[in-house]
Parts: C-alpha cells; sequence; structure tokens
C-alpha cells in the first residue's frame, strides 16, 4: 500500500493517487517503455492503477479498463486479440455511456509500491499479473 494514498487504500474517500503514488506509477512507466520485456504487462499496469485510483479517470475509461482486464484474465485473450475488443467495447460504451460505477470499498492489497520493488522483468511481470487479478476481483461484480 502506497502511504497516504486513498485510492490505494481500502475504505471511503477520494480515490485518487497521492503525490507519491504518482511518483511511483511514473517509475514503473519509465521501466516499461525503456524495457520490452517490462512493458509486455503495460496494459494490465494502466488498468490495475487506474482502478484503485478510479475518481482520476471517466466512467468511460473505468468501464474500458475493467474490460481490458477481464479479456485478459477471465477470457486469456493476448494483447492483440485483447486490444480490438477493447477498442470494440470502446466504441460500444461511447454509445451506451456506463453511468457511475460503484466503487469497491477494497481495492485490493497489492500496489504500486508492489510492482516498484520488482528487481527484474520477469518479477515485475509476475507482480502487476497478480495486482491486475486482485483488482479484478475487487471490481468484478462491475465488468462490463
Amino acid at each position: 500500500m502506497t502511504a497516504g494514498c486513498a485510492g490505494c487504500e481500502a475504505g471511503a474517500g477520494p480515490y485518487v493517487p497521492s503525490p507519491e503514488c504518482s511518483a511511483a506509477a511514473l517509475v514503473i512507466a519509465e521501466r516499461e517503455f525503456a524495457d520490452q520485456a517490462y512493458f509486455a504487462v503495460h496494459r494490465l499496469t494502466v488498468a490495475a492503477y487506474a482502478l484503485q485510483h478510479p475518481d482520476s479517470v471517466r466512467e468511460h475509461s473505468l468501464a474500458v479498463h475493467l474490460g481490458a482486464l477481464h479479456g485478459a484474465i477471465e477470457l486469456g485473450l493476448d494483447v492483440a486479440t485483447n486490444g480490438r475488443r477493447i477498442r470494440r467495447l470502446s466504441d460500444e460504451l461511447r454509445s451506451h455511456p456506463p453511468g457511475r460505477l460503484a466503487r469497491p470499498a477494497d481495492r485490493g492489497a497489492i500496489t504500486v509500491t508492489d510492482v516498484v520493488a520488482a528487481r527484474s522483468a520477469t518479477e515485475h511481470c509476475a507482480v502487476v499479473r497478480r495486482w491486475a487479478a486482485e483488482v479484478h476481483r475487487a471490481w468484478s461484480p462491475r465488468t462490463p
């Protein structure tokens, strides 16, 4: 859990990232964009982070991120297939906006802090996959 981040902590409150959490997310993004081995899970990273900080993105984006996690975790889709599915979902959601999604009180114990602590691309990818699965479970009743 990132200290002082209401978005990462369970419970009520504004679900936006703290400055420390935002800084940790930038470290992760730099790693992922600098090395293809880390980048392999980038879509999961973005989705998990956004869903742990749901008030920092629009409802449309939240629904698309939920769809991305559903495709990757529940359906086991590869990145390219899931990308096509996400684009279709995004188009559908533009025609039929989701409205405000109820925020789960517990958005998972794994956070950006755990991902930053990873010491190799293999470990990074494993932590991101666990993080994404945990966040997906928290939001699963709301999956589009």
